[in-house]
């Protein structure tokens, strides 16, 4: 449901690319993609599934971003989210997040259990996570790195708004990005 906007310094024939990478992790972490690795963890009913490595980055900075912000980041709300009815993708109305009626969104993190030699995930019964925004920046941060691994000497990804800009700009300085302010009463510096 979100757009995605590339620069790329340094570098031909890197938007291919880019277009490929961003659509197989969401392919790999889109609640509203049945067969998505996030998809089948959500309604595996406790039982251990196995995951990308990409996968287990992304529930491990779920993780910590819940410890770290005290819970103030809850990646499990999603039960909540749908029942409020945010259920379908708002730019594939066909693409729905179906869970289990037992869902819920007040089991601890820490009883998730990974697997890396595996690479298997198991989250606990009942419990779903749903990336968000973490997802995206999680995507921002793999995709710039692996353009300048790529040969680009600068790369900004900004997916619906979560950036990450690394490298060269295409000024050969910093990076200029622009916020919206359509309530400012005055302009800002």
């Amino acid at each position: 449901g979100n757009t995605a906007d590339v620069t790329v310094v340094g570098a031909d024939q890197m938007m291919e690319f880019a277009r490929f990478r961003l659509q197989q992790l969401e392919q790999l972490w889109s609640r509203f993609i049945s067969t998505s690795e996030i998809s089948q963890l959500n309604n595996a009913a406790g039982k251990a599934t196995s995951v990308s490595p990409y996968t287990i980055q992304l529930i491990k900075y779920l993780i910590g971003a819940y410890e770290s912000t005290r819970g103030a980041f809850d990646p499990t709300l999603l039960p909540v989210i749908i029942n409020i009815g945010y259920a379908s993708s708002i730019c594939h109305p066909e693409r729905q997040s179906i869970l289990h009626n037992a869902s819920s969104w007040n089991i601890p993190l820490s009883e998730i259990r990974i697997d890396e030699e595996l690479q298997q995930v198991q989250l606990p019964a009942g419990l779903t996570l749903d990336p968000g925004g973490l997802g995206k920046g999680l995507a921002a941060d793999i995709l710039a790195t692996e353009l300048m691994d790529r040969g680009a000497t600068g790369a900004c990804v900004s997916i619906g708004g979560d950036i990450r800009c690394i490298g060269q700009s295409p000024q050969g300085d910093f990076w200029t990005i622009p916020i919206e302010t359509p309530n400012a009463t005055r302009e800002l510096n």
